[in-house]
Order: structure tokens, then sequence, then C-alpha cells
């Protein structure tokens, strides 16, 4: 609980112009937000760039915000609209597309354990039973 409250008072700390603060958040969420996006861009540099976007688009909206929003949601719905502008410019693009493609052969989706879990199939043993097989097949 102490977690939730020191992120709120950050936030409202940033809302009131406090650059410390801000970097803290920054500190404290980017790790999990750079996975979250790397999963749509499959790209690094653009994960950086876009989660770097976001925190500036907070950083630039912070006197917009209410005491009553919470930094994630504010952080979560520039997160949102940026990875939707990335994936409306590579469907708009073909080269995109193809680069994408490319280095989603590099890197698989799903580990072993999500695309059981992913499959439905929640029998913890079937599950462990499964994940043998996978890896004395996968070597």
């Amino acid at each position: 609980m102490a977690f939730f409250k020191q992120i709120a008072n950050l936030f409202k700390r940033l809302r009131k112009d406090d650059e410390k603060a801000f970097s803290e958040l920054f500190e404290l969420h980017f790790e999990q937000v750079f996975n979250f996006v790397m999963k749509y861009t499959k790209s690094e540099t653009k994960s950086k760039t876009l989660v770097k976007n976001a925190f500036k688009q907070v950083w630039l909206s912070r006197h917009t915000y209410k005491s009553s929003d919470s930094f994630e949601s504010c952080l979560a719905e520039a997160v949102e609209s940026l990875v939707a502008e990335f994936l409306e410019e590579v469907a708009a693009n073909e080269k995109l597309q193809y680069d994408l493609w490319l280095t989603m052969q590099k890197q698989p989706l799903l580990n072993k354990q999500q695309e059981i879990t992913m499959a439905g199939l929640h029998n913890e043993a079937l599950q462990h039973e499964l994940l043998a097989k996978l890896s004395t097949i996968e070597g």
C-alpha cells in the first residue's frame, strides 16, 4: 500500500512541476512500460522512443490532470495512443510491415509456458508433462 501512496504523492508533485518527482516516476515505470511496448514493436530502439515520448506527453500534459487521475492511467493512455499510431504507420507502410515481420521471425512471440497457458491448458500436471516433452523435442 505504501508503494501506491508513494506513486500518488509523486504524481501530485509532478502536477506541480516537480522534475525530480517526474524522474522518479520514470525510473519506477520505464522497464515495465518498455516491456509492454516491445511486445508490439519488436524493436528496442522504437520501443525506447515510444516510451520516452509517452512520458514526455505526461509531462507536457501535467497541468491538465485532475487530482482524481492516477499516474498509471495517464501514462497508459499516452502509451496506448503512441502504440496505436505506430501500428497504423506499420499498416500503411509495406517496408515497415516487412521489417516487423523479419524481427518477429527472430523473436518468438510466446515462450513455451505462455503457449501452453494461451492454449487454455490450465491443468498444472498436463502443463508440466507438455513442457517436459517440448524440452526433449527442442533440446
